[in-house]
């Protein structure tokens, strides 16, 4: 250290003096020295008393280069900037040298990474030499002239180095469609840009209107999700921002029927629709079918459309009331329904004109049938017997007359229908007994040839044998006219069976085994619960009794749902009552004088088993006697 010092004194005089900051000082070779490594500034620097390196940093003994202009911020987002309208807001930058002497060539240039560099305008307030930690301003703004985002690099350079900004921004917004679904299929958009698979995303003008047009494969059916409404393949976006919108591409599931005159119906859930002819459905998952076999509809005097499922066929099989699939795909499914044979009774009609072969009651029949639309279920047979002729015999094949009249020829030749013919209590002609034989020559006005005599009614409200000759009816004169029963015979195949009444909305009835009057109401009640139990029946049943508290026809029949059309002569299992002996055909009716003493004892009131639309009391007897209950579903 004394030898620095020395030096310092001896060669001061010569202008090399020692600059501490940059440990500068000079050596006896005259020379000024960054360091004591012997590295050297020039000695005109030196002996000028100037600093060594020009102001740089001194390390190690080398004269460091310039530090780079300090260009802020790194990043600049100029945001959207519509096209066509000229250059948007100016962004500033700042430039400065950190130097503590002038930095020298200062300048400015940007470069476009995304996007053209002419769409990016500059503007700077440096000049070309920049003092020791001095500053300029640099402003830059977009001008777009096409769509998309835009991305440059700004650099502002001085002293042979430079600093680089990130400039961004973009012109549009950005629409991205996604495809939802397990089908596949395409989009497109209006303007161009979407072309989704392929293309999903696009940059569109602001508040510009795009369609989108979704194009779904074959069997399926395009579906927008909110803020896209409006059912259909199209969905119009109005670009205030970057939007997305999805689509679904949802298979079809294809339902036809082929139903009797569509009284039959498919329940599709999870849907909680229904179709009677030809649906499409978009929809996939889980769901179940159900064939809902319809009850009969109409004026209550006739029955004009009944059906049942007979099968199914496509992606279900089989006849059972309830199919699932799971839709995947493209589905079709047909449900087949089994018509049923229309019986309707005729206005009066001349005996006369029946003819012997009864040719001429068939003929008033189709007649009939033909003018108010019940050609379906043609050729019609009357219920006329003579002596070539036997109306069962002509109805063998055929099935399932008014769907509660009865399922089968066995049924009506029995006594055992399940339900009236008509609800008008209008006698009507047949000369036959129940098994279709003629009643004889003196029954059937000769053949129906003969206006002399009479001949025996039956009674279209009869479910025995009263429905074809009812003792207790008057005779017919023979020169005098009456309605005919005609039963339809085109639907020849299929097994009508009792309706269930979990698939409708009306609720059964049924009438019990014989019941002795005990323990008032509830006791009537609990045993057509317990037979309901017995048969597999759901819900709560009750008898069709009255009382003190109960009136006749209060609570028995439910006001929110009709009662079934249930055949008027069924046990609890949906089987025909018949009866086997005068007192088996009876059941107990409500009557407000006649109630057994609110059916505990006394004396009470009985009915036919036959009727339950108005009960009719028949007889006043003890009410010791076993009868039957007509029991009600609630």
């Amino acid at each position: 250290m004394r030898w620095r010092l020395a030096a310092v004194l001896l060669f001061g005089a010569a202008g090399c003096n020692f600059d501490a900051e940059f440990e500068n000082y000079c050596t006896l070779s005259g020379n000024c020295h960054c360091s004591d490594d012997g590295s050297c500034c020039s000695l005109a620097s030196c002996n000028a008393g100037l600093p060594c390196c020009a102001g740089r940093e001194c390390r190690s003994g080398q004269c460091l280069p310039p530090m780079a202009p300090v260009l802020t911020p790194s990043h600049v987002d100029l945001g959207e900037q519509p096209r066509g309208v000229g250059p948007g807001p100016e962004a500033e930058l700042t430039l400065r040298n950190p130097n503590d002497f002038p930095v020298d060539g200062v300048g400015v240039s940007i470069a476009a990474q995304s996007g053209n560099t002419d769409e990016f305008r500059v503007r700077s307030t440096c000049p070309v030499t920049v003092g020791p930690g001095e500053s300029c301003s640099i402003f830059v703004s977009l001008e777009p002239t096409t769509l998309g985002p835009k991305v440059a690099l700004l650099e502002g350079s001085g002293g042979g180095s430079s600093a680089v900004a990130t400039i961004t921004g973009r012109s549009g917004f950005v629409l991205t469609v996604m495809l939802s679904g397990p089908n596949q299929g395409t989009v497109s958009s209006d303007p161009p840009g979407i072309d989704c698979p392929t293309a999903c995303s696009a940059v569109f003008d602001v508040g510009s209107s795009v369609t989108l047009r979704a194009a779904p494969p074959d069997g399926a059916s395009a579906s927008w999700t909110a803020p896209c409404t409006s059912p259909g393949p199209e969905c119009t976006v109005v670009m205030a921002g970057d939007e997305q919108r999805v689509v679904s591409f949802v298979p079809w599931l294809v339902i036809d029927v082929d139903s009797y005159f569509q009284a039959g119906a498919v329940h599709v859930e999870p849907l909680g629709a229904d179709c009677s002819f030809h649906c499409t459905f978009p929809i996939s998952g889980p769901v179940t079918l159900t064939a809902v076999n319809a009850p009969q509809t109409g004026p209550p005097d006739y029955f004009p459309t009944a059906a049942i499922l007979s099968g199914w066929s496509g992606a279900c099989s089989g006849d059972a009331s309830r199919c699932t699939l799971d839709v995947s795909g493209p589905t079709s499914v047909r449900a087949s329904f089994q018509g049923f044979n229309r019986v309707f009774v005729t206005g009066p009609m001349r005996l006369l004109d029946i003819l012997p072969d009864g040719s001429g009651a068939d003929a008033l029949c189709n007649s009939a049938a033909q003018s108010v639309g019940w050609g379906d279920s043609a050729p019609y047979v009357a219920w006329i017997a003579a002596t070539q002729r036997n109306p069962a015999t002509l109805l063998k094949g055929a099935l399932g007359w008014g769907f509660i009249v009865a399922p089968d020829v066995a049924t009506i030749t029995r006594g055992a229908l399940w339900g009236f013919i008509g609800f008008d209590p209008v006698p009507v002609i047949t000369g036959a007994a129940l098994d279709g034989t003629t009643l004889g020559l003196s029954n059937t006005c000769s053949d129906w040839t003969s206006a002399n005599g009479s001949a025996p009614a039956g009674m279209a409200t009869g479910l025995g044998y009263t429905w074809s000759v009812d003792p207790g009816s008057s005779r017919i004169a023979c020169s005098d006219s009456a309605g005919i029963v005609c039963f339809g015979t085109g639907y020849r195949t299929g097994t009508p069976v009792f309706p269930d009444a979990s698939q409708h909305a009306h609720r059964l009835t049924f009438v019990s085994s014989p019941w002795v009057v005990a323990a008032g109401q509830a006791g009537a009640d609990s045993h057509c619960q317990a037979e309901a139990i017995a048969a597999g029946l759901g819900g709560t049943f009750i008898a069709q009794l009255s009382s003190a508290d109960l009136p006749p026809g209060a609570d028995y029949i439910r006001t929110d749902a009709p009662t079934t059309f249930a055949p008027a002569n069924i046990d609890a299992r949906g089987n025909p009552i018949i009866p086997v002996s005068v007192s088996d055909s009876y059941v107990w009716v409500p009557s407000d004088l006649r109630n057994c003493s609110n059916w505990t004892g006394g004396t009470g009131a009985q009915g036919s088993v036959e009727r339950f639309d108005v009960p009719q009391i028949q007889a006043v007897v003890d009410c010791s006697e076993a009868h039957r209950l007509r029991c009600f579903q609630q």
